[in-house]
C-alpha cells in the first residue's frame, strides 16, 4: 500500500489521504477526515495496477484537487480521476481517465510543477 496525503474536500477540517491498493480491489481508497473520526471512499473499485505515488492538482479547473495515479511494471498507462466534489458517496467510484496508454511502462512517482517557466503547471511522470 502506498497513500498520497491531499485535502479532497475543501471543508475537511484536515487532510485526507489516498491509500493505493497494489495486492487486490479496490485499487483507490479515500480517508475522509471528520468531525467524527474517518469514513472511507472507494475512489476507485477496479483494479488496475497501480505503483506507488501520485499527484493532486486541479486538472479539470473546477476548483477542487483531482488526482493522479499510475500503472506499475505491468502497465503503461498513465490516470486521473475526477473529483466529484460535493457529491461524495462511499459507494461509487470516481470518473477514471487515461492521460497516456502507451510508451514506457511504471509510473512510480508523478508531480506538477512550472517546469517550463510559463504560468501553467506541467505533470512530469
Amino acid at each position: 500500500m502506498y497513500h498520497l496525503v491531499v485535502r479532497i474536500d475543501k471543508s475537511s477540517p484536515a487532510a485526507d489521504f489516498v491509500v493505493s491498493c497494489r495486492q487486490v480491489a479496490p485499487a483507490l481508497i479515500w480517508y475522509r477526515h471528520t468531525k467524527t473520526g474517518w469514513t472511507r471512499y472507494v475512489i476507485e473499485k477496479e483494479f488496475p495496477r497501480i505503483e506507488a505515488g501520485g499527484a493532486a492538482f486541479d486538472i479539470d479547473h473546477d476548483g477542487d484537487l483531482d488526482i493522479v495515479f499510475g500503472d506499475g511494471a505491468s502497465g503503461d498507462r498513465l490516470y486521473w480521476w475526477e473529483n466529484p466534489y460535493p457529491r461524495f458517496d462511499p459507494g461509487i467510484s470516481w470518473k477514471r481517465h487515461t492521460i497516456k496508454n502507451s510508451g514506457a511502462n511504471q509510473h512510480h512517482d508523478q508531480i506538477f510543477a512550472r517546469l517550463k517557466g510559463t504560468d501553467a503547471p506541467q505533470l512530469a511522470f
